[in-house]
C-alpha cells in the first residue's frame, strides 16, 4: 500500500472511530408513527400513492 492511500485509510479510520460513538442511526422515538401529508385530491393524490407505492417495491428488490 503506497503511503498516500494509507493516510488517507487511517484519517478516514481515526475519524470514523471518534465520531462513532456521536452518531445514532434511527431512534426508536418516533417507531409506529405514520406521515400523513395533505394533498390536492383527485388524480394528483392518486399519483403520489402510485409514486410512492412503485418507490417502496423497487426498494424492496
Amino acid at each position: 500500500m503506497k503511503r498516500r492511500a494509507f493516510l488517507k485509510f487511517a484519517t478516514t479510520a481515526a475519524a470514523g472511530a471518534l465520531v462513532a460513538p456521536y452518531v445514532r442511526a434511527q431512534s426508536k422515538k418516533f417507531a409506529g408513527i405514520t406521515l400523513r401529508v395533505n394533498g390536492y385530491g383527485g388524480l394528483y393524490d392518486e399519483a403520489l400513492k402510485r409514486a410512492s407505492w412503485l418507490r417502496s417495491m423497487r426498494s424492496t428488490d
